[in-house]
């Protein structure tokens, strides 16, 4: 696997971590909104509690889609550059040829000498 491969690979280990830190972060807070003693209609305190961590919620679940997104592109990406290092670690036919004629003129170099 060439550096750019792993590259991408390192990138999608932190994107899966990130991923279950912010599902995590969703569970917990779902579990303390149903476990608090108040409510967002209790006083001011509750309103602006369930609001700000409502509003945060809401930007961990779509940074979460989001990553999902990215994971998809990102091993199209993976796919590519590996199938790019596999190319290039074998010859083609351009390059045979090229040797073959490399080869020849070495040959008529040597023959004429």
């Amino acid at each position: 696997m060439g550096a750019r491969a792993r590259a991408f690979q390192g990138g999608r280990n932190w994107i899966i971590t990130s991923f279950v830190l912010g599902t995590a972060f969703l569970a917990n807070q779902a579990y303390e909104w149903k476990t608090l003693p108040f409510r967002p209609r209790t006083n001011a305190y509750g309103s602006l509690f369930y609001i700000m961590s409502g509003l945060h919620g809401l930007h961990v679940l779509l940074g979460l889609v989001a990553m999902i997104a990215l994971l998809g592109r990102l091993a199209g990406s993976i796919k590519v550059a590996i199938r790019a290092r596999r190319r290039c670690s074998r010859p083609s036919a351009t390059t045979a040829l090229r040797r073959f004629r490399l080869d020849r003129a070495v040959q008529r170099l040597f023959l004429l000498s």
